[in-house]
């Protein structure tokens, strides 16, 4: 039997790390930011807006870096958000904005215990696939297709708000 391998792309990519200056994302129907609003010693707390309306409380992490993922067949933007964590919670925790619609919509926490590892991304499905590691060491995969989240290939089971203060 032979084995296929369908190279999936990030179409206009692009990843930045959240410092003193927000990410910011333009869309056709807005613009998603990220902005530090305090600076500690080692934490930050940072706000998601969606066209200047914050989304959701503040929420306090080590770091923010996130990747903008543009179809041009469906003319439909995400942005995937890696948050670090920090203490002993999961090394990151990952999250989905959809910015197809108002208001834009985040996904539940998509939990990367052992550490986040790739985003990949098939416009001809329309699947997003986003790879780490468990706390077990073991791969962990998620799968957004549809507005529909499967971990594993299993539906999410008992999925969390991204933003709730972690």
């Amino acid at each position: 039997m032979k084995k296929v391998l369908i190279a999936a792309f990030v179409a206009f990519s692009s990843t930045c790390l959240a410092t003193e200056q927000p990410l910011e994302f333009p869309t056709k129907n807005g613009v998603f930011t990220i902005s530090s609003t305090s600076a500690g010693s080692i934490y930050s707390d940072y706000d998601f807006l969606w066209n200047g309306v914050k989304i959701g409380p503040s929420t306090t992490l080590l770091d923010v870096s996130a990747t903008q993922v543009f179809n041009p067949k469906t003319n439909k933007s995400q942005v995937v958000i890696v948050a670090a964590n920090g203490g002993n919670a999961c090394a990151s925790t990952a999250a989905v904005a959809t910015l197809s619609q108002e208001p834009a919509q985040l996904s539940p926490s998509l939990l990367f215990c052992g550490g986040f590892e790739g985003i990949t991304f098939n416009p001809e499905t329309n699947i997003l696939t986003l790879t780490g590691l468990d706390r077990d060491g073991l791969t962990i995969t998620y799968t957004i297709e549809n507005e529909k989240i499967f971990e594993n290939g299993s539906p999410l089971k008992n999925p969390t708000p991204f933003l709730n203060g972690f």
